[in-house]
């Protein structure tokens, strides 16, 4: 096993994953380069951990709004919106980055489950971790229920994701009674909950139009 900024990583990952030594010197907001490659790293991060990510959706990219984090979906994909605060400080942009990168590996209107949200914030955490900066996470309200949730089932939260995902195809499609299934020793209430609709959606319904030739879009894998 590898040690990377205190977390223990799987050597296969280690290998593959070619992460940035440092983060930019830039501003996010004024660098869409270094915010394109940042996605691209999240995304191959997730689907070591999490499993491969519905290709027929495109990847547009990121975008900041006063309404940030969330998830915008397209009619043919889906792009990340950060936040006020990430569009000067980078380490907010990869704890918002992350969280919304595992939203992206099934990209669907709002809500999703309380499993979903869960992980996305477990993997924010992680994600922070080996970029070794300084890790915000919830301390109360819904996110930090749903992470201590799915801290609760068997083998870690992102390895449960991962069978999750391989068994459903997406975090978002599991029911209880496949949790059940997949978990049989773990508290029936917890998977219950875990099964159910987010308590928060701020993202709007609807879908939007396709972002005006998106910058890297060029650059995204043949799909």
């Amino acid at each position: 096993m590898t040690a990377t900024a205190g977390l223990v990583v799987a050597p296969s990952i280690a290998g593959e994953i070619k992460l940035s030594a440092r983060l930019p010197s830039t501003v996010p907001e004024h660098d869409a380069h270094g915010i394109w490659a940042l996605q691209q790293e999240l995304i191959t991060l997730a689907e070591s951990l999490l499993g491969k990510r519905d290709h027929t959706k495109k990847i547009y990219q990121p975008a900041f709004q006063e309404n940030g984090p969330r998830l915008e979906i397209t009619l043919d994909g889906a792009f990340v919106v950060l936040g006020r605060y990430s569009k000067v400080y980078w380490p907010t942009v990869i704890c918002e980055m992350a969280h919304e990168t595992v939203h992206l590996l099934n990209p669907i209107l709002c809500p999703t489950n309380w499993l979903e949200e869960g992980v996305a914030t477990e993997f924010s955490i992680y994600a922070q971790n080996v970029y070794s900066v300084p890790v915000q996470s919830p301390e109360f309200g819904p996110y930090f229920e749903a992470l201590t949730m799915v801290r609760a089932l068997p083998s870690g939260a992102l390895a449960a994701a991962n069978k999750v995902r391989k068994a459903v195809g997406a975090l978002s499609a599991v029911s209880f009674q496949q949790l059940r299934t997949l978990f049989p020793s773990c508290d029936s209430a917890i998977l219950r909950r875990l099964s159910e609709k987010f308590a928060t959606c701020p993202r709007p319904q609807g879908t939007v139009p396709i972002p005006e030739e998106p910058y890297q879009s060029k650059r995204s894998p043949k799909r």
